[in-house]
């Protein structure tokens, strides 16, 4: 496994067209000994990296070029997360494989599935995937699958994701310009993050992952318990507030959210270089 650049563009060394070229010239180099390219179509806990509107079409095509397939994994973007049934769909891309868990059960138990399409599919009729796991296609687990995808469908949670994601979206983009500590708002529907900056004229990360992983309290943790005193968790990814509510949220309780990052965020402010 070879690990290739994602397409951050905030502060990073590569833009998005710059990363493509960069995976294009990888896969040349590896000689068509590559399988696949697997990929989140949204990066989720590394912070919400958002791609552009053509990277994943375009990442695709290259992995074709070079006799590989692209794998999306859509474990957390999945099942209406973006507003989306799926968030490749939001970039034109028809990914050969996609991997799911998570929203394919609400969470209520553990399932995760895979899915190819028929051309995948017709090579395993000729050639036997040795393959199982002690508990797969267990009947609790695949019953609450079903649930789930029935409630999304008569509760209209996907269209009500795209909804709220929209205002969220609006939301968060006010608190930005309120909050100079926040450097970048970034996201599709409700999956959201906000970046955080020590400076209002360059990316100057609060934290590093190495601090993320010790036993200090860092900036963000400040942000995240205060805003816990208030009733609203949010995930701290490193230098990034990750924005993921409940498909059924609803105005009233973005308005909640948003109030109590807004307070929360004065931390940040406050700790800002100069």
């Amino acid at each position: 496994m070879i690990k290739g650049p994602d397409p951050y563009a905030y502060g990073s060394s590569l833009d998005p067209d710059e990363s493509l070229a960069y995976i294009d010239e990888m896969l040349e180099l590896e000689g068509g000994t590559v399988a696949a390219v697997l990929v989140e179509p949204l990066v989720g806990s590394n912070g919400v990296l958002t791609p552009p509107d053509d990277y994943l079409s375009r990442l695709q095509r290259i992995a074709h070029d070079h006799g590989a397939l692209l794998i999306c994994d859509e474990v957390m973007t999945g099942f209406g997360r973006t507003g989306e049934w799926f968030a490749s769909t939001l970039y034109d891309a028809e990914p050969d494989i996609i991997t799911m868990a998570k929203g394919l059960t609400g969470s209520y138990q553990p399932l995760a599935a895979t899915t190819v399409t028929e051309a995948v599919a017709d090579h395993f009729e000729d050639e036997l995937l040795n393959q199982g796991h002690t508990f797969s296609g267990h009947p609790v687990a695949c019953a609450a699958g079903v649930a789930a995808i029935e409630t999304y469908e008569q509760e209209q949670l996907v269209a009500n994701a795209r909804e709220m994601g929209a205002y969220l979206r609006g939301e968060l983009e006010s608190l930005a310009e309120r909050h100079p500590s926040v450097g970048e708002r970034r996201g599709v529907g409700l999956h959201q993050g906000l970046e955080l900056t020590r400076s209002e004229t360059e990316r100057v990360p609060f934290e590093e992952r190495s601090d993320k992983v010790s036993s200090r309290q860092t900036v963000l943790d400040e942000v995240g318990a205060h805003a816990l005193e208030n009733g609203v968790y949010f995930y701290t990814s490193v230098n990034t507030i990750v924005v993921t509510p409940p498909l059924t949220i609803t105005t009233e309780e973005v308005d909640e959210a948003i109030a109590a990052l807004d307070e929360a965020l004065e931390i940040s402010d406050a700790a800002m270089d100069g």
